[in-house]
C-alpha cells in the first residue's frame, strides 16, 4: 500500500506520521511528501498517529493507493509541555 498523509486544515503534507498495521510490528513513518509505503493486505487495519492530530485507524480493502487527512486534536495539543534550557 502506497499512500499520502495530509492535515485537514491546510492540506499541507505531514512528516513523520506514524503508520502501523494493527496488531502486528509492521509499520513506517512519512517522508517529506507525506508518503509512504507500507507492506499490508486486504484486511488489515492501518493506524495513523501523529502529535497534535487525531489518531486515525483506516480498514483497507482492495485499494493499492491510499491518501489520508488527519484531524487536528486541540485536546491533545493542551498537553504538550516544553521545556528549554539556557
Amino acid at each position: 500500500i502506497t499512500g499520502r498523509v495530509t492535515a485537514a486544515t491546510d492540506g499541507a503534507p505531514l512528516v513523520a506520521v506514524n503508520i502501523t498495521v494493527k496488531e502486528t510490528n509492521v509499520g513506517t513513518v512519512s517522508d517529506v511528501d507525506g508518503t509512504f509505503s507500507i507492506n499490508a493486505s486486504s484486511g488489515n487495519t492501518l493506524i495513523f498517529s501523529y502529535i497534535g492530530y487525531r489518531t486515525t485507524e483506516i480498514a483497507l480493502g482492495n485499494e493499492n493507493t491510499l491518501n489520508v487527512t488527519l484531524e487536528e486534536d486541540a485536546q491533545s495539543l493542551q498537553e504538550v509541555v516544553v521545556t528549554a534550557l539556557g
